[in-house]
């Protein structure tokens, strides 16, 4: 066996100090995460550079205790079309999805219910009569602005609900409980019972039919802004 155990040194690394690279991981999720880079240093057990970055541009910013290595960073013109072809998968799923569900191609939301105010005064406050809550017990409703602002159904069932005279709308109530298996942490797996409340207005609240259009706009506009980042920034190839 030889004795020789020079360690050769991989070139030069690709990214510099204060440039932007892009996570390969983030990519395949479909997004596209900068990272501005504030450290590389080699590992000779991985022969390859070894990337420290800030949350900011800002030079005083914390640096982030995680460590990327060149072969997972992109340049932004080897990212996009990377998250395009993931949003663009996407946007066909839920297409797909709204099809199958909902028949009319989804609904709108209606206008918000007001309560009705009672005539008789009690001390220096009007009586106000609920209307019906639009949702009941035990049905499975969706959050708007998960739809709106990621294009994901995120579903929650109604456990209780109750009117809020502060909001002047309907609030309900969700239980929800851990998943049994991996997703539990070893203090859960002997409290099967462990569980906490959330709650969301009315207002904030959809049937599925509601939110998948919601998520489909957001979808198709995801797409045609990372398409536009490419043309702009990469000549579109």
């Amino acid at each position: 066996m030889s004795d020789d155990r020079t360690v050769l040194k991989k070139g030069r690394p690709f990214f510099a100090i204060n440039e932007v690279a892009y996570a390969r991981a983030s990519a395949a999720k479909g997004f596209i995460e900068p990272l501005y880079i504030s450290g590389v240093q080699f590992d000779p057990a991985r022969n390859d550079w070894l990337y420290s970055w800030r949350v900011s541009m800002n030079a005083s910013s914390k640096i982030s205790p995680i460590q990327c290595y060149e072969s997972e960073l992109l340049t932004l013109c080897e990212a996009l079309p990377i998250q395009i072809s993931v949003l663009k998968r996407e946007l066909a799923e839920i297409c797909e999805k709204m099809r199958c569900t909902c028949p009319d191609g989804g609904t709108t939301p209606p206008d918000p219910q007001q309560p009705t105010i009672i005539n008789d005064k009690v001390g220096t406050l009007y009586r106000t009569k609920p209307p019906a809550p639009r949702f009941g017990f035990n049905e499975v409703v969706y959050l708007r602005e998960t739809a709106q602002v990621l294009g994901r159904l995120e579903a929650y069932r109604i456990t209780d609900l109750e009117w809020s005279n502060d909001l002047l709308e309907w609030k309900y109530i969700m239980l929800i409980k851990p998943r049994p298996g991996r997703n539990m942490t070893i203090g859960d797996r002997d409290d099967k019972n462990h569980s906490f409340e959330i709650w969301y207005p009315e207002s904030q609240l959809s049937p599925v039919c509601e939110a998948l259009p919601l998520a489909v706009a957001f979808m198709q506009k995801a797409v045609k802004n990372a398409e536009a980042r490419l043309r702009a920034f990469c000549g579109g190839s």
